[in-house]
């Protein structure tokens, strides 16, 4: 969040627990889907909230620049070390996803998969901008939002199907309908949306008529 140092705390006693990092370290099924569909390699791809590197080192061992964002200072390090134990670059920069020192038209390929929800609908919103902005054009993005299925009645609602998790201990999640995601990305073209019991997953491109 643009205030997020306690969300900060959350995730890095979360990678700093082998038996948690022991669970993202294969590419998310999302992202082998994405090849599957998109058989092309990217030249530069940033992965918003990398966590400890799964997709950055997926895409290294391919000969694609990749980059990674995060928050957490323990999933910078833990990144770094992995890409380097890999005798890989390790360029992971350490900022929130709100606040992305990083030019326009930068990369030709963004992934954020399991990180944008964590927001408020306005920041959510700024973010998905942000993602158009640093694209290139024709570059493409994959994100998936938490889908809204029932009602929430274990969690404090502050805004419309936006909750605290936790007593804040895991932050801010907004779940989405479909019409609702597909406004908020109507910059782009939506080349591809796959619906699973709790997620949206959209395969996205920035096209050159904008």
């Amino acid at each position: 969040m643009k205030k997020d140092k306690h969300y900060v705390h959350y995730w890095d006693e979360k990678w700093d627990n082998p038996e948690i990092r022991s669970k993202w370290i294969l590419p998310a099924v999302e992202l082998l889907d994405y090849i599957h569909t998109h058989p092309y390699l990217p030249r530069k791809v940033l992965d918003i909230s990398c966590g400890i590197g799964r997709h950055m080192l997926f895409y290294e061992k391919k000969g694609v620049l990749a980059i990674g964002l995060d928050n957490s200072p323990i999933a910078v390090k833990r990144c770094q070390s992995i890409l380097k134990e890999n005798n890989k670059d390790a360029n992971v920069v350490l900022a929130s996803m709100y606040r992305m020192p990083i030019l326009s038209g930068s990369f030709d390929m963004i992934i954020s998969l399991y990180s944008i929800y964590h927001g408020t609908i306005e920041e959510i919103q700024e973010l998905i901008n942000e993602i158009f902005r640093i694209l290139q054009n024709g570059g493409r993005a994959l994100i998936n939002v938490a889908k809204y299925t029932h009602p929430i009645n274990d969690e404090l609602e502050i805004e419309t199907r936006t909750y605290i998790r936790g007593s804040r201990k895991n932050g801010i999640h907004h779940y989405f309908l479909l019409e609702e995601i597909l406004e908020m990305v109507s910059l782009f073209k939506l080349e591809k949306l796959i619906e699973t019991d709790n997620y949206f997953v959209l395969h996205l491109k920035k096209c050159n008529m904008y």
